[in-house]
């Protein structure tokens, strides 16, 4: 089923990259299938593995160098993103531990990758998303409000909907 998902958003990310390489399609590829991977395991676990927001970062700084092919922005983006992290760490620790270190480490190493556009528009989707599963949550399956869900689904969702929406470029 992986495959068979990972197959049709590649060929609809295909018909909208502006520039095609297979290094560029295979980094895509193994990034699809470890959003998808990660969002699994956070269902199931309701955990994500700082093993697998390694390699999603090495992913994202990758695919950042194939995308704009400058060393300059690189490590801007990661300077950038870095104050970005510190925040949303401190923002966890106001909010005691609401937020989970994983979904924040996972959101920081997207954000490597992705244009500033493109991340209002995955923050966008992802508040839409998670608001509409809350509150199904809430109306539906009479969860009380204190009920925690896992975040990583909607951020691997929210980053694969943006990129299909920029189709990479």
């Amino acid at each position: 089923m992986l495959i068979t998902c990972n197959t049709f958003l590649y060929c609809v990310l295909y018909s909208k990259v502006r520039y095609f390489s297979i290094i560029n399609l295979g980094l895509i590829f193994l990034f699809f299938n470890l959003l998808i991977d990660i969002a699994f395991y956070d269902m199931k676990n309701k955990i994500i593995k700082n093993k697998s927001n390694i390699f999603l970062l090495l992913l994202s700084i990758s695919l950042h160098i194939l995308r704009y092919q400058n060393l300059r922005l690189l490590i801007n983006k990661i300077i950038i993103v870095s104050i970005i992290f510190l925040l949303l760490v401190y923002i966890r620790k106001l909010l005691k531990n609401n937020i989970g270190g994983g979904d924040i480490k996972m959101l920081c190493s997207i954000f490597v990758y992705l244009s500033l556009n493109e991340i209002i528009t995955m923050i966008y989707i992802l508040s839409f998303t998670s608001l509409i599963f809350a509150l199904y949550l809430l109306l539906i399956k009479k969860k009380n409000k204190d009920y925690k869900f896992s975040y990583g689904e909607f951020i691997s969702l929210s980053t694969i909907i943006t990129i299909l929406i920029y189709g990479g470029n």
